[in-house]
């Protein structure tokens, strides 16, 4: 897995590739992800291509988010799909990890103008 990443000023924004996230390419998705991290960075986690998330895939953002907060960053997560929200709502992952529904909000989410 390849995380394609643009930078927005002080937002690096992370687009996960694929239409699913789940078990079988969650480690993948991990160990890229890690690597594209530096330290107090600001990152905007784009899930618009993504379909469809299990219960893995869940755990890998919150693995990421956690990464990210012990290295002093922020992240913020967008461009859910239904599939992929109603998953979150299930598994209440909106209440530890903010999900916004565009680019936009989750930049004002950051404390970032848009």
């Amino acid at each position: 897995m390849e995380l394609m990443l643009e930078q927005r000023g002080e937002v690096k924004v992370m687009v996960v590739p694929g239409d699913a996230l789940v078990s079988s390419g969650v480690e993948g998705f991990k160990r890229e992800a890690e690597g594209q991290l530096g330290s107090g960075e600001k990152v905007l986690l784009d899930l618009s291509t993504v379909r469809f998330i299990d219960s893995s895939g869940c755990g890998a953002l919150l693995h990421l988010q956690r990464l990210v907060r012990e290295r002093g960053g922020d992240l913020r997560v967008f461009g859910a799909t239904s599939t992929v929200r109603a998953m979150f709502e299930q598994l209440r992952i909106q209440r530890v990890l903010p999900v916004y529904p565009g680019r936009d909000e989750a930049m004002r989410g950051l404390a970032v103008t848009p």
